[in-house]
């Protein structure tokens, strides 16, 4: 399961089910409530994941928790392509998780033991992955909107049926607020302004061929051998020298 589902909570989540009657709709439908949380990361990473070829895929499919925070909010060293960045820490998480599993399946009977505290690590981790987002994103108005949303759908839904609610009513506040979030970001505003089409993972916006400055210079050069074609011909017509 840890090479083929590679979703933490949803593998234990099987691991419970299996031990019951079978009931897969039920699987299915616990399954999807406990990993919700990865539509919203597929939508964050829609611009990211834009020209990376073949490594899509396999990228979409490794994307967990901490695979997201690290593909999200690091930039690549200077020189090294975006789209192998993340594939390699997708695919190093990916091993790391499998290793881990693996050796735990093995050992896990012989040196069994109880660590104290060991069950709060997956909200620890969550509580970095925010921080983190807050410290580097340029506006803090839609991380304040999903604590509110949350708490709302915690409080209506409780805590066993707020997990759907509270992501869709995150979707529709950040929507409703997005021409006050979206100011944050001018290199997009700027881009839908021109019609320049999507920004690029580094920022930069990818505009036609046509206008891109390498072309320049071919474009100038061009145009000087259509002036002096034009004058020549000119001056061979004045001339009464015309081919």
């Amino acid at each position: 399961m840890s090479v083929v589902i590679f979703a933490g909570s949803a593998e234990f989540v099987v691991a419970s089910q299996l031990a019951g009657a079978f009931n897969p709709l039920a699987t299915f439908a616990v399954v999807f409530i406990v990993n919700a949380r990865h539509l919203f990361y597929g939508l964050s990473m829609l611009e990211r994941f834009r020209n990376v070829g073949r490594k899509r895929a396999y990228l979409i499919f490794g994307m967990c928790d901490e695979t997201f925070s690290i593909t999200y909010a690091t930039e690549p060293p200077a020189g090294i392509d975006r789209g192998w960045f993340m594939f390699w820490a997708t695919l190093l998480n990916q091993l790391y998780w499998v290793a881990g599993c693996t050796l735990g399946g093995i050992f896990g009977a012989v040196a069994a033991t109880s660590v104290e505290g060991v069950s709060f690590a997956m909200t620890a981790l969550f509580v970095v992955i925010f921080l983190n987002q807050w410290e580097k994103d340029s506006q803090h108005l839609s991380a304040v909107a999903g604590i509110a949303c949350a708490a709302v759908a915690l409080v209506a839904f409780g805590p066993d049926g707020f997990m759907i609610p509270a992501p869709a009513l995150i979707l529709l506040a950040v929507t409703m607020m997005r021409p006050r979030i979206e100011p944050a970001y001018p290199e997009a505003e700027e881009a839908g302004a021109l019609g320049q089409g999507p920004i690029a993972a580094d920022g930069q916006s990818r505009a036609s061929d046509a206008t891109q400055p390498e072309c320049a210079p071919a474009a100038r050069r061009l145009s000087r051998a259509d002036s002096s074609d034009s004058s020549s011909l000119a001056e061979h017509g004045n001339g009464g020298n015309l081919a």
